[in-house]
């Protein structure tokens, strides 16, 4: 049965690479080898340590490396301060946020992608600031509360513009922004049981909404949150509906009283108060709990949810989030440290949580790099800036051929591996599959994107991280099958999520061999460690190598 009961014990190499694959970027066999030893209350709060950003001043002008963001007068809109075209910041834009994500070892940008899943924007190459100031949104809340989000994302001018609230006035209210809000971002439909009648919400409610959101727009880069510090609208008087705002029998038919106020000011400070009564009233449904405490569970757990989830899991995690104000830190901490998530609450073969999702394009790319230590070959930001944005973005547009069109969806909706039937199968199509093969070609000849510093050199990597003799001679020829069998099951245990066993061990086994014997594989390798000469040992580790890379066990975690 389902349990959100604490899993006991250390977790050992198998656990700490799940719990790791599934909470960050940063997946290395030292990383695997440390949470090894830890318990999963310890590994899941070492997790949630607030690092800084490398570069919190967010992107630098690549020439002179000032920051494009944070040195303007009040009235200089970001987009102007640099010579770069749009298109092209927008780049470096969603680079920086990629070069965040990839060093992270935490688990604050896999919550920030979280909340990006759930409050989806598209981006344009006209809207490189706004942009930025939604990542930033994004990285200010990952460890915060959700409701709170709500509101603040409301406000947000990239969500403004994305969803045309920015344009809702009150001679004739935009129902986009709203319909949106109750059917993708919040409470979502529930079972449609009458004309317009969606269960947890109306198309009433969708209009009545719609008026209460009228009235907010982006001024100038000038006015700010006073919690975040980031660009927000403001609200402008005579864009605003002032009448109350009734609501259906869903939210109780409650009534929110239009703004009101001595002078301008006061209604429009006034119309914040309307904004917050509405958010308030949508979180004050248990549905809006459990339409989040569902996310999170597809989101980190499994893409099967069944009667006795929803009692054992998705309940009590939605009266834990509530218990908790919306704060997203005890309900994913819970969830993490649970028997459930490490598949230790029953012994259904066929509902295995671990290797039981398919990787997105972004954990594919992301993980399989600092895997391979391939990110510590990005040139350094402060003394290469042009060839860090270069090599981060070529990393970048890999996404894209993988299904995975960074911050630029295509729809509203969002990423398709997300949301739709059959969640993280959805990352797997044909045209993911052929990009994910290729780049196996791609790093090994130094071909990415045409980058040739991104290349893997493979027999230093396993000389590096795995076990292999420095000498080999007669004397160790009984030993030679061992030998192999230890190097590999010590490569399978920290790349693939499940160690194979029987004919398909054997086929990573074989492999690695590539036809040789054991024995006359090993002086490949002894040869190599004396001399330095990867020609006759890099065929086999390559033939290796891409079985790990290519399997159907690789593209799951």
């Amino acid at each position: 049965m389902a349990s959100l009961d604490p899993k006991s014990g250390v977790l050992g190499k198998r656990l700490a690479a799940h719990l790791l694959r599934r909470s960050t970027f940063v997946v290395t066999k030292a990383r695997i080898e440390q949470f090894a030893t830890m318990t999963a209350d310890a590994a899941v709060e070492a997790l949630f340590a607030n690092n800084p950003l490398r570069n919190p001043e967010g992107p630098r002008d690549r020439t002179t490396g000032l920051a494009w963001y944070s040195v303007h007068d009040a009235e200089t809109k970001p987009n102007d301060f640099s010579g770069e075209s749009n298109g092209v910041k927008t780049k470096l834009v969603q680079s920086w946020f990629f070069q965040e994500m990839l060093f992270d070892t935490t688990i604050k940008h896999k919550l920030a992608i979280f909340l990006h899943s759930t409050f989806i924007i598209g981006s344009t190459t006209s809207r490189n600031w706004q942009l930025y100031n939604y990542m930033r949104l994004l990285q200010y809340f990952a460890y915060g509360n959700i409701k709170t989000f709500a509101y603040k994302v409301t406000l947000d001018p990239m969500m403004g513009l994305y969803l045309d609230n920015h344009s809702n006035r009150n001679t004739a209210p935009n129902e986009n922004y709203a319909r949106e809000f109750l059917e993708l971002f919040t409470i979502l439909k529930g079972e449609q049981i009458g004309q317009g009648n969606y269960t947890n919400y109306t198309e009433d409610d969708i209009i009545t909404a719609a008026k209460l959101l009228t009235g907010f727009r982006i001024q100038n880069y000038a006015f700010k949150d006073a919690d975040t510090g980031l660009v927000t609208s403001k609200p402008i008087k005579n864009r605003h509906d002032f009448s109350d705002k009734q609501f259906s029998s869903a939210f109780g038919n409650q009534v929110i009283a239009g703004a009101t106020g001595v002078d301008n000011a006061a209604k429009e400070a006034d119309m914040l108060r309307e904004l917050q009564d509405f958010i308030d009233m949508i979180f004050g449904q248990l549905e809006t709990a459990k339409a989040y405490t569902r996310k999170l569970y597809y989101y980190f757990v499994s893409d099967k949810l069944d009667a006795t989830k929803e009692a054992n899991v998705i309940t009590p995690l939605a009266n834990l989030l509530v218990t908790n104000n919306f704060d997203l830190v005890p309900v994913v901490k819970t969830l993490l440290k649970s028997q459930h998530f490490y598949d230790e609450d029953d012994d259904n073969a066929l509902d295995n949580i671990i290797a039981g999702k398919v990787k997105s394009g972004l954990e594919y790319m992301m993980q399989t790099f600092n895997f391979l230590n391939l990110s510590a070959l990005v040139p350094d930001f402060e003394t290469d800036r042009t060839n860090n944005y270069k090599d981060i973005d070529s990393i970048r547009r890999k996404l894209v051929e993988q299904g995975y069109p960074f911050f630029a969806p295509a729809s509203v909706e969002g990423y398709d591996g997300y949301y739709k039937n059959g969640y993280s199968c959805n990352w797997f199509t044909s045209t993911a599959l052929i990009h994910r093969y290729s780049f196996y070609d791609q790093i090994l000849r130094g071909k990415y994107k045409n980058n040739s510093a991104l290349k893997l050199e493979l027999a230093p990597f396993f000389d590096t991280n795995f076990t292999l003799p420095s000498t080999f001679g007669p004397a160790d020829f009984p030993q030679a099958d061992a030998m192999i069998e230890t190097f590999v099951t010590e490569v399978l245990e920290v790349m693939l999520p499940v160690m194979p066993t029987g004919d398909r061990y054997n086929y990573f086994r074989d492999a690695v061999l590539n036809g040789l014997s054991s024995i006359n594989f090993l002086f490949e390798w002894v040869n190599y460690k004396d001399t330095g000469d990867t020609s006759d040992v890099n065929e086999s580790l390559g033939n290796f190598f891409k079985a790990i890379l290519n399997s159907e066990e690789y593209q799951t975690f």
